[in-house]
């Protein structure tokens, strides 16, 4: 990461994040991961008719498909015909979110030619952990993310169009990213109108429960009966409460590293924009960036009704504003210790932490002290029995 400017350390990167994902474990079938596991397994069993009616049923929206997103139902179908091996399913997902990640850290480190004060090394260790490698247990929702991530940047940063095409690929991955997309659609026909989404946003505090009641209330019957299912499904009041109870059983860390990061992240851009503005008015990626990040945190407000679809998105917008720190300390570079950097120490600490401790329950021995060659010839199931 030191020497992330060279293009071999990205090279090595990529292949250690791609082997990463071989030799993926699960310490509990409760994980998102092990569902993934024992879907691929069916898929191995799937003839091609029955694969191509289930793309049908996919595009129509169906209820009975069980499935909105064609990217890991046509993956997991075409690893299946090769092997049987889920490691091998979980490599080629962890090639495509690898790849995505390391396209977003190569344009911001290249845009800031390297990370060279304290304030932004702070924030850059934080950009490799907000949704890092081990997330892709999770497969859809962390690569959707990465893809979204770098079609939003990429257009921040060029302002050309064609790159909100990898926004509309990421609700290929996701279904939920269709929402995130009409937020970047509605930005690039709108602009920099700040005081527009800053009104959208007080509103979000105001009316919280606003965007709940207009999707709780909307007839999504039109879309399909597997988009009505899915909507239906996460405006359940139960199925919220689950979830909000599920969040109150984890560990204090885990639980509270949300909101320290949140609310230190709010402070610190509080005092960055007011009181000491540190980016450069030429900058029009700084101010594009600064703009679609109120529009987004809006839409995110407005989506905690939801419980997880807030939670979810808002792990998105920490990465725009780790982002903006970077470039706001790259900028205006400086040795000394930033007020905004020393608000989110320890946020970020915890936040790094509580990765590492997740990443124990999907990695094991063989990526820290195995090697390729000898993982393609050995089963892991062998090794760990």
């Amino acid at each position: 990461m030191r020497n992330f400017g060279l293009k071999s350390s990205r090279k090595i990167l990529l292949f250690v994040f791609t082997y990463f994902g071989y030799t993926i474990n699960f310490a509990r079938e409760s994980m998102d991961g092990f569902a993934h596991k024992e879907k691929f397994e069916l898929f191995a069993k799937l003839d091609s008719s029955s694969f191509f009616a289930l793309i049908q049923t996919i595009l129509l929206r169906k209820s009975n498909s069980g499935e909105l997103d064609l990217y890991s139902v046509v993956v997991n179908f075409l690893v299946s015909r090769f092997t049987d091996s889920y490691q091998v399913m979980f490599m080629v997902h962890s090639f495509v979110f690898s790849y995505f990640m390391l396209k977003v850290i190569e344009v911001i480190f290249d845009d800031v030619e390297g990370i060279k004060s304290f304030n932004v090394k702070v924030f850059f260790i934080l950009l490799w952990f907000l949704i890092p490698i081990n997330n892709v247990q999770a497969i859809r929702f962390p690569i959707a993310s990465w893809i979204y991530i770098y079609g939003v940047i990429m257009y921040l940063k060029s302002e050309n169009k064609r790159f909100l095409l990898f926004c509309f690929l990421s609700c290929l991955v996701h279904f939920s990213f269709a929402l995130a997309t009409v937020i970047v659609l509605a930005y690039s026909f709108l602009g920099n109108r700040n005081l527009v989404y800053l009104s959208f946003l007080a509103l979000s505090f105001i009316l919280p429960n606003l965007f709940y009641s207009f999707l709780s209330n909307f007839d999504s019957s039109q879309l399909g009966e597997g988009v009505e299912d899915k909507i239906q499904g996460y405006s359940r009041e139960d199925y919220i409460k689950m979830r909000n109870q599920n969040l109150e059983n984890r560990n204090w860390y885990s639980r509270l590293r949300i909101p320290f990061l949140q609310y230190g992240f709010y402070a610190a851009l509080v005092y960055n924009v007011f009181f000491k503005r540190y980016s450069v008015k030429s900058d029009k990626f700084q101010d594009n960036l600064v703009s679609f990040m109120i529009l987004f945190l809006a839409f995110i407000q407005f989506g905690f009704a939801f419980d997880s679809l807030g939670r979810r998105f808002l792990i998105i917008w920490f990465v725009f504003a780790a982002i903006y720190f970077i470039r706001s300390y790259s900028i205006n570079e400086s040795k000394e210790l930033k007020l905004p950097t020393a608000i989110l120490l320890f946020p970020v600490t915890l936040w790094v932490i509580v990765q590492f401790r997740v990443s124990l329950d999907v990695s094991t021995w063989m990526f820290y002290l195995g090697n390729p060659i000898v993982a393609t010839f050995v089963k892991l199931e062998t090794i760990l029995n």
